[in-house]
């Protein structure tokens, strides 16, 4: 039988974005292609299609990110 839903439905939450674009871009004065917010934290990265993949590089110590 297969579940309904994921997992990690229950760690989505209404979240205030921590920046106006990528945190780890901003800070190093590089662009994004697209953003991601994560719904669980609100943390601010850009995407896997972006020069420097910041989600592929987040700590798994953080757990995982809602977007």
């Amino acid at each position: 039988m297969m579940s309904n839903g994921c997992s990690h439905e229950s760690t989505i939450q209404q979240v205030t974005p921590s920046a106006k674009g990528c945190e780890e871009c901003l800070k190093m004065g590089s662009y994004w292609v697209h953003l991601r917010l994560c719904r669980s934290c609100g943390h601010v990265g850009c995407c896997d299609d972006s020069p420097n993949r910041f989600p592929a590089q987040w700590d798994p110590k953080l757990g995982i990110h809602v977007t």
